[in-house]
């Protein structure tokens, strides 16, 4: 009787910090989900994001009328406008009117600087009106910028207290539940003397036991290694479906702005070279949707793979198009073969590796310095190299920038994800190619993209344009 008055003490201890394990387990899931949140790093981000075009604004209407470019001062205010579009819009309108307490002092600030005319912002005789009128938000971008750290501050103190408080709990559940543990275990082998008679059939009722654990633990580490399998799958498909759509949509975006900016200038062949390239954009979202609408497409890396027969180098060529309509201050030389480069593959995804090419040179190349594309056959593989004139890669970083998400040092205050050559590498392997980079003297990189080839003409001319 005493023996089990013991072992009901130490059961009911077992559950009681189990319980309060089960607790600490919900706070622990409360931590994760409030460390995942972002809401104030975001509305920082959008308060300095204004605050900085204001001030570029405000130093456009300070410049002589001859350095003045009215197209510059009217996209610098259309930026500004956008980026007071999003602290009018939720949840960052609610966020920043409630460190305040009142949506006074917000709506006064977006009001003054949405309010700004146009016509007035080009004409240099208003120049120092307008100067101060912007200078004079400064200090209130400021203060609300202080506010949301500040607010950041207290809610990062909030929940260090609740996680030490967790961990406490934790400490403290499997502490209890041990030592209930060992309690038990020293009255079982007090009891095993009484239970002499029963040990065979104990003992092999034990290793049955044992067996089935084993064999329900192997289907349960199976099961886990195949959602494992799963979500990596998954997340690497939704991350090459978000590169393959952004260029065209940037594409109908650029093309859209200046639709609205320049209305008056529009010809009508104008207009259809413009409505053509939107079509042409739209093709390749359609493209793209229709490549990965089927999980059945889906190969063991998560990729979608729609071979097709298609033209090499007309694919360059629309590339180095589309990188023209979107940065077209930048010159880009392309030397193509002089006949058609036939190749079997995903166009589309062919497409995103030299697009991400294109877009890191453009991110890391000085102003004003030539982009290189060159297409051309070397033996049995199709050669594609990009070349830049911009900061280049540190040697002892060289071999790693294909890791995911890895960045070089000396682009760390650049924005990026460290995704693009990760995932240009994938591409160019689901291919049977690869891509390398090689420096270029005195300065630059040039990434070479090297596809395996069919019966292709490698003769080559320049190409303008």
């Amino acid at each position: 009787m005493r023996v089990r008055r013991s072992y009901a003490v130490a059961g009911l201890a077992i559950v009681g910090f189990a319980l309060t394990l089960s607790y600490a387990f919900l706070q622990l899931m409360s931590i994760h989900r409030e460390l995942g949140n972002y809401t104030g790093e975001n509305m920082l981000w959008n308060v300095t994001q204004a605050e900085r075009e204001a001030r570029k604004l405000a130093s456009h209407m300070l410049l002589p009328e001859e350095l003045r470019d009215d197209d510059a001062i009217l996209l610098q205010l259309d930026i500004l406008i956008s980026r007071l579009s999003l602290l009018k819009d939720n949840p960052q309108y609610d966020y920043l009117t409630g460190l305040d307490g009142s949506t006074q002092p917000l709506d006064g600030l977006i009001g003054n600087l949405s309010g700004l005319d146009r016509g007035r912002m080009t004409d240099p005789a208003f120049g120092l009106e307008l100067y101060d009128r912007i200078s004079s938000s400064f200090d209130e971008l400021v203060r609300l910028s202080n506010k949301v750290m500040l607010a950041q501050r207290d809610e990062g103190g909030e929940q260090r207290d609740h996680q030490l408080q967790t961990l406490y709990l934790v400490m403290i559940s499997i502490s209890g539940i041990l030592a209930a543990g060992g309690f038990m275990a020293w009255q079982l082998l007090a009891n095993l003397r009484a239970l002499d008679k029963a040990n065979t059939a104990l003992n092999e009722h034990t290793h049955l036991l044992e067996e089935t654990v084993e064999e329900r633990t192997a289907a349960l580490r199976t099961a886990l290694e195949n959602e494992r399998l799963t979500n990596a799958i998954y997340k690497n498909f939704l991350t090459t479906v978000s590169h393959q759509f952004r260029t065209p949509i940037t594409i109908i975006d650029m093309i859209a702005q200046r639709f609205i900016r320049r209305s008056h200038d529009i010809t009508p062949a104008v207009l259809t070279e413009r409505s053509q390239r939107i079509r042409h954009a739209v093709q390749r979202l359609t493209l793209i949707i229709d490549s990965t609408i089927s999980n059945d497409t889906l190969n063991e890396q998560g990729l979608p793979l729609k071979r097709e027969v298609f033209d090499l180098r007309q694919l360059v060529r629309s590339v180095c198009a589309d990188h023209r309509e979107l940065h077209p201050l930048r010159p880009v030389e392309v030397v193509l073969p002089d006949r058609a480069m036939q190749f079997e593959g995903d166009a589309i995804l062919i497409e995103q590796i030299l697009t991400n090419f294109l877009s890191n040179a453009e991110k890391y190349s000085p102003a004003g310095q030539p982009i290189s594309v060159v297409l051309e056959r070397q033996g049995e593989f199709c050669i594609c190299a990009v070349s830049d004139r911009g900061i280049g890669i540190p040697a002892a970083e060289r071999a790693r920038i294909f890791d995911r998400f890895y960045r070089a040092a000396n682009v760390a205050h650049l924005s990026g994800t460290g995704l693009g050559l990760s995932l240009s590498q994938t591409l160019a392997r689901l291919h049977g190619g690869d891509i390398h980079c090689e420096s270029i003297d005195p300065g630059g990189t040039r990434f070479i993209l090297k596809l395996p080839g069919s019966d292709l003409h490698h003769a080559r001319q320049p190409q303008g344009g």
